[in-house]
């Protein structure tokens, strides 16, 4: 019970799904049917993670963080049409300096 609880706040809290607001209709699948899943946040393969025995992936929107190295809706579909719920990471604790959000004028002193 404690391992679907913590999994559902994760979920809720942390991550949100990829692409758009569409992502689970397109699956057709609910987060009830989940008995596995990926976390993987480096050197992302979408080919791999397609081909991966798992229901569930989280991954970042980028592979660096970059508006340069966004994963496009089509490979996003690649993992929802292998029967995955694909999940975006996002970190509501900090902001990191190397994303596409990140203003070069902010600093400690002069925060966002």
């Amino acid at each position: 019970m404690h391992k679907k609880l913590f999994i559902y706040c994760l979920l809720t809290i942390i991550i949100i799904p990829c692409s758009c607001s569409k992502s689970l209709k397109t699956t057709n699948k609910s987060f009830h049917g989940i008995r596995s899943w990926l976390y993987q946040l480096q050197n992302v393969s979408i080919s791999d993670i397609a081909k991966s025995p798992y229901d569930l992936v989280v991954i970042d929107y980028a592979q660096d963080g970059s508006r340069n190295t966004e994963f496009s809706k089509a490979q996003i579909l690649r993992i929802q049409n292998s029967g995955k719920i694909a999940l975006a990471y996002v970190s509501i604790g900090e902001a990191e300096n190397y994303r596409s959000y990140w203003k070069k004028h902010w600093s400690k002193s002069n925060h966002p």
